[in-house]
């Protein structure tokens, strides 16, 4: 079902998550549902991903609320199970430049070493965002609202409910909502090592405790690499052994081949570049060829 997932979103996408929220999308219309509620939208209002966390501790820091500093950096390791070297990182990342965070990203993933050649002399430019809040916290989040994030996630999801003629709706993100949540203190959305706080508490009559103090935060995952080591990965390796391919110049065809051999011989490879070289071809023999 590849192909139709690659027509149906009409651009490239980032991971095989994608593809998994295709299959659940048809699931449901072949259930006969045609309207549905998805909860796209909470963790960038509600400020539910684990960079919360080192943010918030900035701000606390340019406070001077020291105090408030280390207790919070305590509770997310205690949490959220960080280790020394998660909560360093976490604290030091939001006084790094974009510029900077997106490079080291791109190194530790090995992103960076897939690019062709002829990409890599280019270069490459980023929006520079304007936001009106004067927090780390709160501008780290409307950019991720606004600009780069939240706008990825709804188009992948009304290409992918669309494809099979279903509606989505997306009750976190109705306006008034949104207004109140980015109105709020930081304190009542992350506070001693848990996100969402206020949604926990206006909801703690209602859902289990089970759900309400629940910590880890765990993503729409699909086991990618287990992917690319059967069939996902044949396909893969036939495409990266392709003239076409090559001649495209958008990946480095050694750099893509050597990282798909280490990673169907089990070396513990990060799986996403691999799929985004595979995926980018994809597209580009669908609607650039």
């Amino acid at each position: 079902m590849l192909a139709d997932v690659v027509e149906a979103q009409d651009e490239p996408f980032g991971s095989t998550s994608i593809v998994a929220q295709w299959f659940v999308m048809r699931a449901a219309r072949e259930a006969g549902v045609k309207v549905m509620l998805d909860g796209q939208g909470g963790d960038e209002t509600l400020a539910g991903y684990p960079v919360t966390f080192g943010y918030r501790a900035a701000d606390l820091l340019v406070r001077g609320r020291l105090g408030e500093v280390v207790r919070e950096l305590d509770a997310y390791r205690r949490v959220q199970g960080a280790g020394a070297r998660g909560t360093a990182v976490a604290a030091a990342t939001p006084f790094l430049p974009a510029a900077v965070r997106w490079s080291l990203r791109g190194r530790r993933d090995g992103g960076r070493a897939l690019v062709g050649r002829r990409l890599r002399e280019v270069g490459h430019g980023r929006r520079h965002h304007r936001s009106p809040f004067g927090e780390r916290l709160r501008r780290q989040y409307h950019l991720i609202v606004a600009q780069h994030g939240l706008p990825e996630l709804l188009r992948y999801e009304d290409r992918n409910s669309m494809a099979h003629s279903l509606e989505a709706r997306v009750p976190f993100l109705d306006y008034r909502l949104v207004e109140l949540l980015f109105s709020l203190d930081a304190g009542d959305l992350v506070r001693r090592g848990v996100t969402k706080l206020v949604l926990r508490q206006a909801l703690a009559d209602v859902l289990p405790r089970s759900v309400v103090e629940r910590t880890d935060k765990l993503g729409f995952a699909t086991p990618g690499a287990r992917f690319l080591r059967g069939a996902l990965g044949d396909l893969a390796a036939d495409v990266f052994a392709s003239r076409t391919f090559a001649d495209r110049g958008f990946v480095d065809p050694e750099q893509a081949q050597t990282r798909l051999a280490r990673l169907r011989a089990g070396a513990a490879v990060p799986d996403v570049p691999v799929w985004r070289a595979l995926n980018l071809e994809l597209w580009a023999r669908a609607f650039v060829d």
